[in-house]
């Protein structure tokens, strides 16, 4: 029977609920009945653990959800928000399940309320989060004969509910009452079978073992006695089993349930109230289910009859010297601190000091270390502990079968956490002892997890920074080149390798990186100080270089899945004169396909315009006239068509005319194209397709003209004409938009200016208004993007200079120094990269230069002496060659 002996006027005290200063909640103590079943611990080494999340059903006299412990955080009612967050009343049959007898506040109470302080102690229920449902069933008159059939509507609604999906996330229930005496189970004659189908779906049901005790074993109490409830019987605060609990073998479990603390409300005067004096299995029982919620919010799998052995398996022990049998007595905090343990298996990796040590294993890289299989409940974490003795990729991989993932640190060796992972990390770590925490801040997680670290050591050259660039010896292989390799090497995602290789003098480069796997390592040539000279890839680099030490740095955003090898070789480049030197000036050469070097020129003696061809093994052939009027082919500029014959546009300085002539492969074809006045000056020659263009300057008139070869012949336009315009242009093709454009000197202004077709005629820009003489011997050329770049002479500061456009701005800037001319410049980018070169006459040191561009800056290296006046330039694949005039004859390179 229900056992309510407290709850009398001389027992009442008035309510303490109101919340007192911090420092004086710093000096209370936790209540006596708290102590003894280790709540006070549990509070404080599971402070997370309060049964949030968890709903259990307590079928009673009803609730005061009004006192200030019931109200959760909703206030003074129910339903959502609040700790009880809905309830029934089955004695009137209406939705509002407030108590009319005080015994189910106090039942509520002990199971889950918020902490009140009364007398200078603490007090709370044991699972303080967690939500009640309360079914009110009992008017307070206990009587079996109605009871019993009000507890069945009861359990169906629960019943309902779960099989509605369990809205509510039922857990738990708890039962106050009950009627006559067993020693063997027995299922309850009306309501059993609504306990065994809760049972099945895994709802713990507790209830009391009875209050008609003795020294005698009198049996349990049903519902206690049935086989799917668990019967909890009362002790005192000292721990001894109390007189008035009745005991047998179906008790399962003690709590204290004599003299306890709990929240009670007055009906006969409404008043809010906190007594001290609850006494009965009544208010044991409650403590179990709030214990069984606990567990299941740090393990939802637990079933009731692993919550039971969790309870017993951690509780204390009591001896009943009247029956001289042994109990088990709640311990909150020994249960909790069992669950997390056999949620694992019994590894306790919880703290850093005693992670789980991880063990690399394989024979090749790369080496593996898994853990599989594992659990990660509530406010927990998990360590494990690896070590590397080397430089080594790890590869940290989570995977879990819930929808949910862990949060992962990797700690060093100290306990410091240096990142944080998502489970899917890739990380470069040097010789050490690492752990890696996992947590579940907030629920547990469901399911299992698994847990894998993949290690590659470094291949043990130690070049990860330029200053530790492992040096490549390039050794001379018999056939005229120098060659050296790594092979077998490893690369890391984010960890660049370096190497550095040194050329004693001007050199064509190959530089090739070997791999089989699909994520290609990112190359970069880089100066001897870290600039970067060009990027590269899986068609690798080929260049010219000059003398010094450079760098080739690897680098991937993944390790890569196999090793790499590196290939550098060198040819090296001698300047080498021809044997054809005929007296001339000016001149043009340009190879065809077959790798013919045509050569175009001024023969000084004769003052007629010649051409020369130089066989692909050094042989000249005989010269020819190509234009016998005197004073013709001062400037010219040849170009091989696509038909591989070559074609010349010149100035004809004894008539003003400029003229192009074509060769047919016997002879040569001559037309002139513009005879108004003196025209044709400073040619430049270039195709679109198979259609040649010229753009040149009219001296007559000071303009800038352009003629083209269209269907009904060639013809002629301005390009501009406002002043004096049009000196040294350099006509270029933009490989991206197959337009022509035109750089030049405005002669008026001094300035450089920049030209381009857009469709319908020309935008005309400055390049550079710095000027204050003119921009003589202009060079445009184009990146393979379609970036417009020109060198040029700064006639004023006798000075050689570069520019090139960017968005929209032009950036001028000095190639070599002042009083350093650079005269009849040939800029070009080298093949596969954005690397400008430009090769120029420098009169004052009479010689020929190479300028080349790094983030550090021009270098410029000569190339040849003595001369270097009407240099001009063609490129054969890895030679470039250059005629220019030393003395009073043309000499042609190879270099």
């Amino acid at each position: 029977m229900m056992q309510n002996p407290v709850f009398s006027a001389v027992n009442q005290k008035q309510s303490q609920w109101f919340m007192e200063p911090l420092e004086a909640r710093r000096l209370l103590t936790y209540g006596p009945s708290m102590t003894v079943i280790g709540l006070d611990r549990a509070i404080a080494d599971f402070p997370s653990i309060t049964g949030s999340g968890e709903t259990v059903v307590i079928v009673d006299t009803g609730v005061d959800y009004n006192n200030p412990s019931l109200q959760g955080s909703g206030g003074a009612g129910f339903g959502p928000g609040h700790k009880v967050v809905y309830g029934y009343d089955y004695v009137d049959n209406d939705p509002n399940p407030f108590d009319g007898n005080g015994h189910g506040t106090g039942v509520s109470g002990a199971l889950a309320a918020d902490p009140f302080n009364l007398d200078g102690f603490q007090y709370q229920g044991v699972a303080p989060g967690v939500n009640i449902i309360m079914l009110r069933t009992d008017d307070g008159t206990n009587r079996r004969s109605i009871n019993e059939g009000r507890v069945q509507q009861a359990l169906d609604w629960v019943i309902g509910s779960i099989n509605g999906g369990n809205p509510y996330n039922i857990v738990g229930i708890n039962i106050s009452n009950g009627w006559s005496r067993y020693l063997d189970p027995v299922a309850d004659p009306v309501y059993g079978n609504e306990l065994a189908t809760l049972a099945g779906d895994g709802i713990f049901i507790g209830t009391v073992s009875g209050n008609s005790g003795g020294n005698n074993p009198v049996g349990i109490e049903l519902p206690g006695a049935d086989p799917n409830a668990y019967a909890t019987g009362s002790t005192n605060v000292s721990g001894q089993i109390s007189g008035f609990t009745q005991r047998g073998p179906l008790l399962d479990l003690l709590a204290p349930g004599e003299n306890i603390t709990v929240p009670y409300y007055s009906p006969t005067d409404s008043s809010l109230h906190y007594v001290d004096y609850a006494t009965g299995t009544s208010f044991a029982s409650p403590q179990v289910v709030g214990a069984a919620a606990l567990l299941k919010q740090v393990d939802p799998t637990l079933t009731p009859a692993g919550i039971l052995a969790i309870l017993q398996s951690s509780g204390s022990d009591v001896a009943d010297a009247a029956t001289g049998t042994t109990y088990k007595e709640l311990n909150v905090d020994a249960a909790i601190g069992m669950d997390y343990s056999q949620a694992h298996g019994g590894i306790n990796n919880h703290a850093q000091a005693s992670a789980q040590v991880l063990t690399f294993t394989g024979s090749t890289a790369p080496f593996t270390a898994e853990v599989d299989n594992q659990r990660l409940l509530i406010a927990e974490a998990d360590y494990y502990k690896f070590s590397i003795s080397q430089l080594s990729a790890m590869d940290i991989t989570l995977t879990t079968t819930a929808s949910s993932t862990p949060g992962m640190q990797l700690l060093n060796s100290s306990g410091l956490a240096i990142a944080t992972l998502d489970g899917n990390d890739s990380i470069v770590l040097s010789a050490g002892t690492y752990y890696v925490k996992l947590s579940a801040p907030r629920s547990t997680i469901a399911g299992t997890y698994t847990l894998r670290i993949d290690q590659t050591p470094d291949d043990g050259a130690g070049n990860h920074t330029p200053t530790s660039a492992e040096a490549i010896a390039l050794n001379d292989d018999g056939n005229g080149h120098l060659v050296g390799s790594v092979a077998n090497n490893t690369l890391f995602g984010g960890t660049p390798d370096y190497y550095s290789f040194t050329l004693n003098g001007t050199a064509d480069v190959n530089i090739n990186i070997n791999y089989g796997g699909s994520d290609f390592p990112a190359g970069q040539l880089l100066a001897s100080d870290g600039t970067p000279i060009d990027s590269f890839g899986s068609g690798g680099e080929s260049t010219q270089l000059q003398s010094g030490q450079y760098l080739v740095k690897l680098s991937s955003d993944t390790t890569l899945q196999q090793t790499y090898g590196l290939t550098i070789s060198a040819s090296p480049v001698t300047t080498v004169a021809t044997t054809f030197n005929p007296t001339a000036s000016a001149n043009s050469i340009a190879y065809t396909v077959g790798g013919t070097l045509d050569m175009a020129y001024y023969d000084t003696g004769t003052t007629h315009l010649m051409f020369v061809t130089r066989a692909p093994g050094g042989a000249w052939g005989t010269p020819q006239v190509v234009d016998s009027h005197p004073d013709t082919g001062l400037y010219t500029s040849m170009v091989i068509d696509p038909n591989g014959l070559p074609n010349i546009a010149y100035f004809d300085g004894f008539n003003g005319d400029l003229k192009f002539a074509h060769y047919t492969g016997s002879t040569w074809q001559i037309v002139t194209l513009d005879s108004a006045g003196s025209v044709g000056l400073y040619p430049s020659l270039a195709y679109n397709g198979t259609t040649p263009s010229i753009a040149y300057y009219a001296r007559s008139s000071g303009d800038l003209r352009f003629v083209t070869l269209g269907r009904r012949g060639w013809a002629i336009s301005t390009i501009a004409s406002t002043g004096d315009v049009g000196r040294y242009p350099s006509l270029a093709l933009n490989p991206v938009n197959k337009l022509f454009s035109v750089g030049y000197e405005n002669t008026g202004t001094g300035f450089l200016n920049y030209a381009a077709q857009n469709g319908t005629g020309w935008s005309i820009s400055v390049a550079d208004d710095t000027l204050r003489l003119g921009s003589a011997w202009v060079s445009l050329a184009f990146t393979s993007s379609g970036t417009p770049a020109m060198s040029y002479d700064d006639t004023y500061n006798s000075a050689l200079k570069y520019t090139i456009l960017s968005g929209r701005t032009w950036l001028p800037e000095g190639v070599a120094g002042r009083r350093q001319p650079g005269l009849y410049t040939h800029l070009r980018f080298l093949p596969r990269s954005t690397t400008p070169q430009i090769i120029y006459n420098n009169p004052t040191n009479n010689d020929v230069v190479s300028a080349q561009l790094s983030r550090s800056g021009w270098s410029n290296t000569p190339i040849a002496t003595g001369g270097g006046a009407w240099l001009s330039t063609a490129f054969n694949g890895s030679v470039l060659t250059f005629a220019l005039q030393q003395g009073s004859v043309l000499n042609v390179s190879d270099m």
